[in-house]
C-alpha cells in the first residue's frame, strides 16, 4: 500500500507505507510448503540447475502449458516464446526450421532426451520430414536456451539449444492393471 505525501512548497511524492510483516497462522504449514517450488534445467549448462541462477537465457514449458494454450504443433507450443519462431516449409508437416534471435537451421541444436535430433529424416521413398515433427503428447518439458550454447553443446548450438524432454515408463503405468496378454 502506497500513499501519498504532500509538502506545501514542493511536489507530492509516494513514499512506502510501513506496516508490519504478517505472521504465519500458527499450524498453517511447514517450511517446505510455504516455499515455491524450484524449477530446475539442465540444457543451459549441461548439469541440473536452478532456472533463476543460470547465466543464459532459458525458458521452460511444462506438460501442462501444453494442455493448457492447446498446442497441435511445434508452431503452436512456441508461438508465446518471445525470440523463438518456426518458418513455414515445404516438408511433410509443413513446419520449417526453428528460428532463434533470427538464426536458425543447423545453428539451433534440438535434443530429445538429451540426444541430438538429425537435420532431416526420410518418411517414405518420395518425401522427408524435418526433426520439428514431434508428437507434443509424450513431452514432459521443454527447454528453450536462447543465446550461444556452443562451448557446452557444440558448434550447432550457435543460436540456442531446444531440448525436449519426455515423459517417464512409469507415468503410463498404473498399479493394478494389466498390460498385454
Amino acid at each position: 500500500m502506497r500513499r501519498i505525501v504532500a509538502q506545501r512548497d514542493g511536489p507530492a511524492s509516494v513514499v512506502p507505507e510501513e506496516r508490519p510483516p504478517k505472521e504465519w497462522p500458527a499450524g498453517s504449514a511447514t517450511v517446505a510448503e510455504r516455499l515455491d517450488p524450484v524449477q530446475v534445467v539442465a540444457a543451459a549448462s549441461r548439469v541440473d540447475e536452478a532456472v533463476d541462477s543460470v547465466a543464459s537465457t532459458v525458458s521452460v514449458i511444462e506438460r501442462q502449458d501444453v494442455f493448457r494454450d492447446v498446442a497441435g504443433s511445434l508452431r503452436d507450443l512456441l508461438r508465446y516464446e518471445p525470440g523463438v519462431s518456426i518458418e513455414n516449409g515445404a516438408t511433410r508437416f509443413g513446419l520449417g526450421n526453428l528460428n532463434i534471435r533470427g538464426l536458425d537451421g543447423n545453428r539451433v541444436q534440438m535434443t530429445v532426451d538429451g540426444i541430438r535430433l538429425p537435420e532431416s529424416y526420410r518418411v517414405g521413398s518420395f518425401s522427408n520430414a524435418s526433426r520439428n515433427a514431434l508428437g507434443l503428447g509424450l513431452l514432459k518439458q521443454v527447454e528453450i536456451v536462447r543465446g550461444p550454447a556452443s562451448a557446452i553443446h557444440g558448434s550447432d548450438a550457435l543460436a540456442g539449444v531446444v531440448a525436449f524432454t519426455t515423459l517417464d515408463p512409469a507415468a503410463f503405468l498404473q498399479g493394478g492393471k494389466s498390460r498385454g496378454r
